[in-house]
This record gives structure tokens, sequence and C-alpha cells, in this order.
């Protein structure tokens, strides 16, 4: 199997276009808000809509690129959080807090591509015998 990277691209973009205004709206919250929780759902959810789209563009093979597409938006944004906090003299992400955000990544790209491979809902079937 070939990965395809545009179809990863276009995923992580579906991703990307969910996950920096939801992280913007984090970074508005007070310290300790329990709203937090219901941005971290929001966040795995356009994970999951990423993970479709490319599972979508791959249709052969979408659990691995709807994980791809969600690994490569959360490898992006982890980026973008490090450089943020050297800038801020802050210090680095915990690890285990990193390990953690990977894995659900993975697991909401996955989960995305599995959705991607679902049809819609079966077509009626005509009544063999209509009432006259």
């Amino acid at each position: 199997m070939r990965v395809d990277w545009r179809a990863v691209g276009a995923g992580a973009l579906v991703a990307l276009a969910v996950a920096v205004p939801v992280i913007a709206a984090g970074q508005a919250l007070p310290r300790g808000s329990s709203l937090v929780v219901v941005l971290y759902l929001v966040l795995l959810a356009g994970l999951v809509a990423g993970g479709r789209r490319a599972g979508r563009r791959r249709p052969d093979a979408p659990l691995t690129h709807g994980a791809l597409a969600a690994l490569t938006t959360t490898g992006a944004l982890l980026v973008a959080v490090v450089v943020a906090r050297r800038v801020a003299d802050e210090a680095a992400p915990n690890l285990v807090a990193v390990v953690f955000n990977l894995l659900m990544a993975a697991s909401a790209g996955i989960l995305g591509g599995l959705l991607s491979t679902r049809k819609g809902p079966a077509a009626p079937t005509p009544d063999p015998d209509p009432p006259a």
C-alpha cells in the first residue's frame, strides 16, 4: 500500500479547520474551566472528520489514511504549541500528555476512516404486492 499524501493533507486541512478555532477558544477560557472538556471533544470530532475525509479519498486504505491525517494535524499543532511555549518562556508540554494526545488523535482518525467506509441508508425495497 502506498500512502496518498494528498488524501492525508485533505483530511488534515479539515481537522485543522476545526482545531484552530477550538484551541483559540480554549486559550480564552479561564484556567480550570470545565468547558475545556467540551472543547476537547469538539477537537476529537474534528479529527474524526479529517480522518473521514482522508478515508473517503482512499477507500482502499481508509484507516491508515484517517490515522495519518489526524496524526499530521496533531503533530503540526504540537510543533506550534512547543514554539509558542518557548517564545513565552514556559515549560515544554508534559511527555505523558503528548503521548496520550497522539494516541487519542490516531484513534479518532481511525474512527473517521472507519466511518468513511459506511454506506448511506439502504434504499427502501419496493413492495412486491402493492394494494390495488
